[in-house]
């Protein structure tokens, strides 16, 4: 693994670039408005990727999810507010 030319941490990891390098700054991508702690690569709840959040909006996208996951449980039964009506979709489409 290379090192970065400007902090000399490890190149490609941008949590990992010392405090003021141009090439570790990440943005949370729900900011900046109400942004509050470390902006960091945070798991959102589901998939494998990770986002640049700060640690306000990491903790209220997992919140989101966890309710999502809550209210639409991965089954062969939809929920009872589900109308297929609505976007012409179906609860259980095997793709």
């Amino acid at each position: 693994m290379s090192a970065c030319p400007n902090c000399g941490g490890p190149d490609g990891y941008p949590s990992a670039h010392a405090v003021g390098c141009p090439l570790g700054a990440l943005e949370c991508i729900e900011g900046p408005e109400d942004c509050a702690g470390p902006v960091e690569l945070r798991w959102p709840g589901y998939g494998e990727r990770c986002w640049p959040r700060c640690e306000r909006h990491g903790r209220e996208r997992v919140e989101r999810e966890e309710t999502a996951q809550e209210r639409y449980p991965d089954t062969v039964w939809p929920p009872a507010d589900f109308d297929p009506l609505d976007a012409g979709e179906r609860w259980a489409d095997d793709y």
